[in-house]
C-alpha cells in the first residue's frame, strides 16, 4: 500500500451560483388586430407635410402602394392606399407567417401593449483540483485543473441579445450566454543548489463563449417560413429592425447580432531563481500559441419608415452574412528581476515578443 504521508498533498474547491429572477414588469409592443389585418387608418393625423409632384397633399403617416409607382418630371410618385389599408391579398405569405407568431396584445392600445413575463436564470460553476507530490528532498512535481462553466438562457434585463420575455418563440431577440473554459498545469520544481531553483511548466488552456439560443441554431426557415438565401443551412430565423413607431408597431424581432468565439492555448514556462546574500535575481519566459476562432452574425432586415412616404429616398436593408474569421498568434514572453530585501530594492524588466501573428477567413 501507498504511504503519501509527507509526500502527495492535495486541495479541492468547489464553487457554484444558481439564480432564478422572474421578470413580469416589462411591456413590449405588438401590432393591434387591425394593423395585422391591415388596416392604418387609424394612425392618419390629417397633418398636411406637403404636396406630391401632382400637387396632392401629402398627409402624415399615409402608406403608398408599391404598384402605382410613375415618374413625374423626374420623381417618383405612388397613390396611398385607400382608407390606408393594405389589403391581406397583397400581403406576401412569408411575412404572415411571421406575423402569425407575434403574440396578440392584453389591450387596446398601440404601444406598451403586452406582458409577457419570464424565468432568467443563471448557473455557474467552477471547481478546481490541485495535486502537489514530492519527488525526493528537491524535487516536487504539481499539478492543477480548474473548469468555469455557466449557462444563462435569457437574462433578467431587456434589450438586443438579452430579454424580451417571447422566448422560446422564434422572433425573440433573447439569447443566451454560454460559457466553458478549463485550465490544466503541470509544473516541475528542481533545487539545483541550495541557492538556486529551477522551475518548468507547461499547460493548456481552453475557452469557449457564445450567445446563442434555438433560433440561431437550428431554426429551419424555408421549411417554416417559405423563406429563402439565408447564409445557413437549414436557416436561422431572420431579425427585423424599424418596425416601431411611436403609434405602435413591432418591436425588433429575431436574434439580432449573435456570437460564438474561443481560444485553445498551449502555454510554457520556464525560470531560474537564485538567492545570494540578501539579493534574488529571477530569470524566466513562457510561451504560449493557439487559435481564437470568431463567428459572428449580423444578418439584419432594417425596414425605414421613409420607404413608405418617400419612395425615392432609401431602400430597405438587409446587412450581409459576415464570414467566419479566426487567428492564430503564438506569443513569446522573457523577464528578470532582481530584489534586494534588506534595502526594499526591486528592479524588473519584462519584454513581449509576438514571433508570429495570422489572420485568416476559411475558404478564402
Amino acid at each position: 500500500m501507498y504511504d503519501g504521508r509527507d509526500k502527495t498533498f492535495f486541495f479541492f474547491n468547489w464553487e457554484q451560483f444558481l439564480e432564478h429572477e422572474l421578470v413580469n414588469n416589462y411591456f413590449l409592443n405588438a401590432p393591434t388586430p387591425a394593423m395585422r389585418s391591415g388596416v392604418f387608418s387609424q394612425i392618419l393625423t390629417g397633418r398636411v407635410l406637403g404636396t406630391d409632384p401632382l400637387g396632392r397633399p401629402i398627409l402624415e403617416n399615409t402608406i403608398y402602394d408599391p404598384s402605382t409607382e410613375q415618374s413625374v418630371g423626374g420623381q417618383i410618385v405612388r397613390n396611398p392606399f385607400p382608407n390606408n389599408t393594405i389589403p391581406l391579398s397583397r400581403m406576401d405569405p412569408v411575412a404572415l407567417k411571421i406575423q402569425a407568431l407575434i403574440p396578440l396584445p392584453f389591450n387596446s392600445s398601440s404601444i406598451n401593449n403586452l406582458i409577457s413575463p419570464w424565468v432568467a436564470p443563471q448557473w455557474t460553476i467552477i471547481p478546481a483540483v490541485k495535486l502537489d507530490q514530492l519527488m525526493g528532498p528537491k524535487t516536487k512535481l504539481s499539478l492543477y485543473w480548474s473548469t468555469t462553466e455557466g449557462k444563462s438562457s435569457t437574462s433578467a434585463s431587456n434589450g438586443p441579445g438579452s430579454a424580451d420575455g417571447l422566448q422560446p418563440n422564434p422572433i425573440s431577440e433573447t439569447r443566451g450566454t454560454y460559457l466553458e473554459s478549463y485550465t490544466t498545469r503541470l509544473n516541475f520544481d528542481q533545487s539545483l543548489t541550495p541557492t538556486l531553483l529551477l522551475h518548468l511548466g507547461i499547460g493548456y488552456i481552453h475557452h469557449r463563449q457564445s450567445d446563442v439560443n434555438a433560433s440561431t441554431l437550428s431554426y429551419n426557415a424555408p421549411q417554416q417560413l417559405g423563406l429563402t438565401g439565408l447564409p445557413l443551412n437549414p436557416g436561422i430565423f431572420p431579425s427585423f429592425n424599424g418596425l416601431l413607431t411611436s403609434l405602435g408597431g413591432m418591436q425588433n424581432m429575431g436574434p439580432q447580432v449573435w456570437f460564438y468565439t474561443g481560444a485553445s492555448q498551449p502555454t510554457a514556462v520556464a525560470g531560474l531563481t537564485w538567492v545570494r546574500g540578501n539579493h534574488t535575481v529571477k530569470v524566466g519566459g513562457n510561451c504560449a500559441s493557439g487559435d481564437t476562432p470568431a463567428f459572428t452574425f449580423p444578418g439584419l432586415m432594417e425596414f425605414l419608415e421613409c420607404r413608405q412616404d418617400k419612395p425615392d429616398s432609401h431602400p430597405q436593408t438587409a446587412k450581409d452574412w459576415q464570414a467566419p474569421s479566426d487567428s492564430r498568434m503564438p506569443v513569446s514572453c522573457w523577464a528578470w528581476s532582481i530584489s534586494s530585501p534588506s534595502t526594499n530594492l526591486n528592479i524588473f524588466a519584462l519584454a513581449n515578443t509576438i514571433l508570429l501573428g495570422t489572420s485568416r477567413i476559411p475558404g478564402n
